[in-house]
C-alpha cells in the first residue's frame, strides 16, 4: 500500500536493506538476531541520506538463539 511517502518497516527479514518502490516502502531489518547485520537509515524529506550496517558478533547472539 501506498501512502504517498516513505514507510520504514521492520520485523520483516531481508538479507539487505531493500525498497520496495510500488509501495514506497524501506525494509531494514537485516536479521542481526539470526546473526547477519544490524541496519539503519538516515532519511531527510522521503529521502534515503546514507545506509548503515554493523555485522552482528557472534559472541552477542544468546548462545540459546546460536
Amino acid at each position: 500500500m501506498n501512502l504517498g511517502k516513505l514507510q520504514i518497516v521492520g520485523h520483516t527479514r531481508k538479507e539487505e536493506i531493500y525498497h520496495d518502490e510500488k509501495s514506497d516502502a524501506l525494509y531494514i531489518d537485516t536479521s542481526p538476531f539470526t546473526g547477519n547485520k544490524l541496519s539503519a537509515v538516515l532519511i531527510k524529506k522521503s529521502k534515503v541520506i546514507e545506509t548503515l550496517n554493523v555485522t552482528t558478533i557472534e559472541s552477542d547472539l544468546n548462545e540459546q538463539y546460536v
